[in-house]
């Protein structure tokens, strides 16, 4: 089994055409990510990664997730607007009555990315991931994630930005903030 998941993952790296790595912070917040990026048109790319979300709070709470989408311009009337569509994998460690719980979800994700028109490459995108009952397990009836960004990238394959996110959990007696803050960070593509 390993071998075979080594060599998906050594077999998808060399498909891509492109890859990035992303680190964000705040004062108590660690997530890093790693994506692969494969064209699939004139104006689509198909994404691949993951990202780890580690926290530093009174939980100590953690979130590993997968992703796969595809973003696509010209979808709409408006030049420069990109749409984003795609499905994720997440797992999140959480305290729940003292113990460790391990809820799983599986959010349907849409966004909307928009390329400024001015002469630095600079974007403002809005992410929304939600999972009702039906694609949530181990004790969660739904997840959603809210993610507001905006960034500017100085130098080619160099980005910096920051945003804010809103990660929630929820079940029949308890609704869980797995992450609510503001973050900045760096991607570096290649």
């Amino acid at each position: 089994m390993k071998k075979l998941l080594t060599f998906i993952a050594c077999a998808s790296a060399i498909f891509a055409q492109k890859q990035s790595f992303m680190l964000d912070i705040n004062d108590e917040d660690f997530e890093g990510g790693y994506e692969m990026i494969s064209p699939i048109g004139a104006d689509a790319n198909l994404y691949y990664g993951v990202t780890f979300l580690r926290g530093a709070d009174e939980y100590d709470k953690m979130r590993l997730s997968s992703a796969f989408h595809i973003n696509a311009i010209g979808l709409t009337p408006l030049n420069g607007l990109g749409a984003k569509i795609g499905i994720k994998a997440t797992v999140s460690q959480i305290k729940q009555d003292d113990k460790d719980a391990y809820p799983f979800a599986a959010p349907i994700g849409i966004g909307l990315i928009y390329a400024l028109p001015i002469a630095v490459k600079t974007h403002i995108a809005a992410f929304y991931d939600i999972a009702p009952t039906a694609l949530c397990f181990n004790d969660c009836d739904r997840y959603t994630e809210l993610r507001f960004e905006a960034g500017i990238e100085p130098i080619e394959g160099g980005m910096i930005f920051g945003g804010w996110r809103k990660i929630e959990l929820r079940e029949d007696k308890w609704k869980y903030d797995l992450n609510k803050a503001a973050y900045v960070g760096i991607r570096i593509s290649f």
